[in-house]
């Protein structure tokens, strides 16, 4: 679909939109326009991390069987 279009859709959906809507989009769109800053412990933590993944990369877990084991289900 064409983004002129789509636009268009959308500009005539939010004039019709109720609050709880136009709340869902306003909230997806500042979630969106949100930069996030880390700490300087938690660049720390990512840094090892990808040090030690880096050393090793075969070290780690599938994360599919971690949940599955998690859960109950292995």
């Amino acid at each position: 679909m064409e983004t002129a279009h789509l636009r268009a859709e959308i500009h005539e959906y939010v004039d019709q939109a109720d609050d709880r809507f136009l709340n869902l989009v306003y909230g997806m769109i500042k979630a969106d326009n949100t930069s996030y800053e880390l700490s300087e412990h938690e660049i720390k933590v990512i840094e090892e991390r990808l040090y030690e993944y880096n050393k090793n990369p075969s070290r780690g877990r599938n994360w599919n069987i971690v949940k599955d084991e998690l859960s109950g289900k292995k």
